[in-house]
């Protein structure tokens, strides 16, 4: 359900409830509480595993974020542990402004 594909891209669940998560406001997430209840229990039962993710991002970003400062995401975020996966046009590609995010996974 989280992943599937909206009319159009701004009328998917992932799309609407990351919006709204990154809005930092509790009354805009009280209708979405018993969804996260039930996609974060389904998560705390896939098996944990520790290692270093790859999210790339198609934006100059590293005044917001910059290097060996820890930050919480609010978001539910894609990353890829393979670093020639971000190299598709699709997601960071090989021209213009973007940022390349290293994290290390805790919990994944």
């Amino acid at each position: 359900l989280y992943s599937m594909q909206g009319r159009s891209r701004e009328h998917s669940v992932y799309q609407i409830l990351n919006k709204t998560l990154r809005q930092s406001d509790d009354q805009n997430l009280k209708p979405w509480f018993l969804y996260l209840r039930l996609l974060m229990t389904a998560l705390h039962r896939l098996p944990s595993k520790h290692s270093i993710v790859y999210r790339g991002i198609k934006a100059h970003l590293h005044e917001l974020y910059p290097k060996d400062k820890i930050f919480s995401w609010w978001s539910f975020n894609s990353c890829t542990t393979s670093i020639d996966v971000l190299q598709s046009e699709q997601f960071l590609g090989t021209d213009g402004a973007r940022t390349m995010f290293i994290i290390e996974s805790l919990h994944g």
